[in-house]
């Protein structure tokens, strides 16, 4: 199901679930009290897509855009399912119950969902390394040590991943050269890498290839003696194509170093996994091994949408822009600090003064309790019976041509109370 050599790999995504989770992100540097959490909906939040907000954009509550996680669709250990290794009621279970993470990092029944949004600013950003743009003419030797058996999740198939993003972009890989090694071997290999990338370069630079590069003048300076392989032995070098698929009768490198894979893969994923998130198909019955019909009724009601269709692009996937992006001006516009102003009682108006440049386009959202209000969207926020005993605030996002868009939450207002004497006025 995992794809992974052991189960020890899973152990170390474990340190990283500060990228999904907003307070176990934060470095201690972020005091406990000002951190994000279901108590606290305004406070910080240190998830990868809350501190990558001016790369994937905002939610209407002003949470990061989420490129990953997203698993909808995604019918794990379905090639274990049709190799054999688990059953039809195995593989029924799992999808049943794997569930996913919301946007707060909290384990949900529900798969999980990434911004279409947020994805296509990610291809277009070079967020997702493709081997296009400026990778079409750098000289890569990828040598890796084996710590597969380790439960490392630096994977040795990554080496695969990046081979295939070559073939799938150019139909060559004139510019990969990828080697394994482990113990000693390791040392001989990360050595001989130093040495033949020195030399590619001083091809390059002979060849005047270095101030006008291209992909064609980058193969033609690769030196000769180096090829795909790894070090069996030690010290002595074999030779042999970096191959994914081949089996290990038939490539003595991946018989010493097999290659693994990961539960996307195992899912269905091409090898690339630039999927980030699939588009959906109806499942075809004749797609799987038999089953019954209770079965088959099973597995519709779990994927209700539709199962993944790797046969098309990910959903938001579009063309690198470029190289040496510009993304605008980097001064951000000065806001101050929102200011509510009136009293907090039902059938009252609150408003709020807010310091910003003349000409600035501002934006509301008044939110109760730290949740969005819906419509509330003015300078001015009208106070209802259901805000009796909770606190309002609102965002003000400042927008001025030449700077930076800044967002500012105002300072929570008193408990909203009610008051019977004039129809809640008093």
């Amino acid at each position: 199901v995992t794809g992974h050599a052991t189960t020890g790999t899973c152990n170390g995504y474990g340190f990283f679930d500060g990228v999904d989770d907003p307070n176990r992100g934060c470095p201690g540097v972020v005091p406990i009290a000002d951190r994000w959490s279901l108590t606290n909906p305004d406070g910080i939040r240190c998830t990868i897509a809350d501190t990558m907000t001016n790369v994937y954009g905002v939610d209407d509550q002003g949470r990061g855009l989420r490129v990953i996680p997203d698993n909808v669709g995604v019918q794990y250990g379905l090639r274990g399912l049709q190799s054999g290794d688990i059953s039809m009621d195995k593989f029924l279970a799992l999808n049943a119950n794997v569930g996913g993470m919301d946007i707060d990092g909290v384990r949900s029944t529900a798969r999980s969902e990434s911004s279409v949004e947020a994805i296509e600013r990610g291809f277009a950003t070079g967020r997702f390394n493709l081997t296009t743009g400026g990778l079409a003419y750098i000289p890569v030797i990828d040598h890796r040590s084996y710590t597969d058996m380790q439960g490392d999740f630096h994977d040795s198939y990554r080496s695969a991943v990046l081979r295939e993003r070559f073939l799938n972009a150019y139909g060559e890989a004139g510019t990969h050269v990828a080697w394994r090694a482990s113990g000693a071997g390791s040392a001989v290999m990360n050595a001989r890498a130093i040495e033949k990338l020195d030399e590619w370069l001083t091809n390059l630079e002979a060849a005047g290839a270095l101030e006008n590069p291209s992909r064609t003048a980058t193969i033609e300076a690769r030196p000769a003696d180096i090829e795909d392989g790894c070090y069996i032995n030690s010290t002595t070098f074999t030779a042999a194509p970096l191959d994914w698929y081949a089996p290990a009768s038939e490539n003595p490198c991946n018989a010493a170093f097999p290659f693994h894979a990961d539960p996307r893969i195992v899912a269905g994923s091409p090898l690339s996994i630039d999927v980030m998130k699939c588009e959906l198909k109806d499942p075809v019955r004749a797609d799987y091994p038999e089953m019954t019909d209770e079965q088959w009724a099973q597995l519709q009601s779990i994927f209700p949408d539709g199962v993944c269709d790797y046969s098309k692009p990910s959903q938001g996937y579009t063309e690198l822009e470029g190289t040496w992006l510009s993304f605008g001006p980097d001064e951000t516009v000065d806001l101050g600090t929102p200011v509510i102003v009136g009293t907090p009682r039902v059938g009252d108006t609150l408003s709020v003064s807010v310091a910003a440049p003349s000409g600035s386009a501002l934006e509301y959202q008044w939110m109760i309790d730290g949740v969005a209000v819906d419509g509330a969207t003015g300078a001015t926020l009208e106070l209802v019976p259901d805000h009796q005993g909770k606190h309002a605030t609102v965002r003000v996002t400042a927008s001025l041509d030449g700077y930076v868009s800044s967002s500012e939450i105002s300072e929570p207002s008193k408990k909203i109370r009610f008051d019977n004497k004039g129809g809640g006025k008093s």
